[in-house]
């Protein structure tokens, strides 16, 4: 028998101190110190954000759903790439400049899988 890890997963928002429903995304700086100061509350954290982003050129352009993400994402949700490395945290520090991405395969089969 495989053993089996259950995980939940919870979204961190901050807001102000009078619980108003004006919720915000945490800030970078904000997720690194939760991040280092997890203790009992969370076994990991990760960061994710959703946003659109342009794929293709000109007149070929298309929108798709894209998320940016912590080094530790995909390892702690227990996923494992089809092929080569996920990033490292050094390709996701701010300003970074690194091109680094991570295709569904359904994707990376479409756009000519190269």
């Amino acid at each position: 028998m495989v053993p089996v890890r259950l995980t939940k997963v919870v979204n961190v928002f901050t807001g102000p101190t009078e619980c108003q429903p004006r919720l915000s995304p945490v800030s970078y700086n904000e997720y690194r110190d939760l991040a280092r100061k997890r203790g009992d509350v969370f076994v990991d954290v990760a960061a994710l954000e959703f946003a659109v982003a342009g794929i293709g050129r000109d007149h070929d352009m298309r929108r798709k759903l894209r998320f940016s993400d912590s080094e530790n994402y995909f390892p702690m949700m227990g996923v494992q790439p089809f092929r080569g490395p996920f990033y490292n945290a050094e390709e996701c520090k701010p300003n970074a400049n690194m091109a680094v991405v991570v295709a569904s395969y359904g994707f990376w089969k479409r756009h000519g899988g190269a």
